[in-house]
């Protein structure tokens, strides 16, 4: 199954309204009668999103792994005369490694 977030055109961040609007668009979309498959991967998503604990599993058990690669070139290629690289880009790019694993308030939604 995709990305139950993608799948429903939702952001990580989205509140229990906005899956379930989103649920109902999609299902306006893709009807049962017509689109049973892809209304059952919809309702799978659905299923998984609908509450905060879901969308909090869902966040920290279906990430990429981060690329250390992409994230420490920039600071190997900075300069070669530095000894180290510098305090501040390298909080920046572990920040942006682990973001996807902060939880919210938004996301705890009503629950």
């Amino acid at each position: 199954m995709t990305d139950p977030f993608t799948l429903l055109g939702l952001t990580p961040e989205a509140d229990d309204d906005a899956v379930r609007k989103a649920y109902l668009q999609q299902v306006r979309l893709y009807s049962p009668e017509r689109h049973p498959e892809r209304f059952q991967e919809l309702h799978a998503a659905y299923e998984q999103l609908r509450e905060w604990r879901g969308r909090v599993a869902c966040r920290l058990f279906s990430l990429p792994d981060p690329d250390p690669g992409r994230l420490l070139a920039p600071l190997l290629q900075a300069d070669a005369t530095a000894p180290r690289p510098a305090v501040k880009p390298l909080q920046e790019l572990l920040g942006e490694s682990v973001r996807g694993f902060q939880l919210t308030a938004t996301s705890r939604g009503k629950g």
